[in-house]
Formats: C-alpha cells, structure tokens, sequence
C-alpha cells in the first residue's frame, strides 16, 4: 500500500470505510504494524487469546482469540476474518 506504483492505496482507503469488519481489521493491521494504537477506526484492540490442545484427536488445537471495540462489544478473530473477506470481495 506505501508504494505509489502499485496503483491500489487510493482504492483500498475507499473500500475500507465502507465496511465496519474492514476497519477493525484494518485497526489491527495498524496497530500491530506500527506498534501503536493511535489512529484507529473502531478503537479494535485484542483482549485474549486461549488455546485448547486435544490430545489423541484428530483436530489437534483450538486457537480462540476475542476482538473488543471501543463501544465495549466483542467478537471472534475468525468470524472477524469472515466477514473481511466477504466485504472486500463485495465490490
């Protein structure tokens, strides 16, 4: 996206309003990137991560991590990249 030849930024920061499931990941994507918290777009921060290890069984591990949001809500990492990924192919 930083790099002006690849010709997308402008049409990815225009997609990415549109979608609340694209800003928080893109709130993570920041944050994570610059190591910071300072400009978001749903204040998305990730609260816990737990792990179920299944011994014996053919799904061997179960990771589960929660995104909050600003306004207190929360939901699931992988519903979250569900949802992305249905809005950006939306277009």
């Amino acid at each position: 996206m930083n790099d002006p030849a690849a010709g997308i930024g402008n049409a990815i920061e225009s997609h990415v309003p549109t979608y609340k499931a694209l800003r928080v990941a893109a709130d993570l994507a920041n944050g994570s990137k610059h190591l910071n918290r300072k400009k978001h777009k749903e204040g998305a921060y990730v609260t816990s991560t737990s792990v179920t290890v299944h011994l014996g069984q053919a799904r061997p591990i179960d990771v589960n991590t929660v995104v909050t949001l600003s306004d207190g809500s929360q939901l699931s990492a992988e519903s979250l990249v569900h949802e992305a990924v249905k809005d950006w192919d939306n277009d």
